[in-house]
């Protein structure tokens, strides 16, 4: 897909979509190292589950079942999509400046800051709800692409890796 006709919101929207694709074949992907087959149980189960639960427990049963350079290739894959994650967070979560937009179909360059969340116990001992902000960061349309690729590509990577571990497992491929 071209997505350099694409507007900027809409490169973002296609992000969005791509991203959760990545996330619920994650739990297939966890389905198939527990048992060798995505199954409804299991995805009722990990349904809950945070992204980052989802990697942790990657992270603990690729090592369980296998080691060398596949086991390698898979970790690798799962470190790479926990780095994806935090900048699909910061578009999710974060605040969009685009109050002063004027053309919003032909901007090349778009600024979003992340909110964090932090309790402090001010002086007199009480918990207090403290809202952290950090500086804008600034998103050329051509990342924007560049970042959707990174996705495709991860998706791409996780449906072959997923495919070799039933193979390997011996239980039928995904299809795609």
């Amino acid at each position: 897909m071209d997505l350099n006709d694409k507007s900027i919101f809409t490169i973002i929207g296609l992000i969005t979509i791509k991203f959760s694709r990545l996330e619920s074949l994650s739990l297939d992907y966890i389905s198939i190292l527990m048992n060798g087959n995505p199954s409804v149980e299991n995805r009722m189960i990990l349904q809950e589950f945070t992204l980052d639960k989802k990697i942790q427990t990657l992270e603990k049963l690729i090592p369980l079942k296998h080691n060398g350079r596949f086991e390698k290739i898979q970790l690798d894959l799962i470190r790479s999509i926990k780095d994806l994650k935090d900048t699909r967070n910061l578009f999710i979560h974060g605040d969009w400046n685009i109050d002063n937009l004027v053309d919003i179909d032909n901007i090349e360059t778009i600024s979003v800051k992340q909110f964090k969340y932090k309790l402090e116990k001010p002086k007199n001992g009480v918990l207090d709800k403290i809202w952290k902000t950090g500086d804008y960061k600034h998103f050329k349309k051509s990342e924007l692409i560049d970042f959707y690729n990174k996705i495709e590509t991860a998706i791409i990577d996780l449906i072959i890796i997923m495919t070799e571990n039933r193979r390997i497992l011996g239980t039928p491929q995904i299809q795609p």
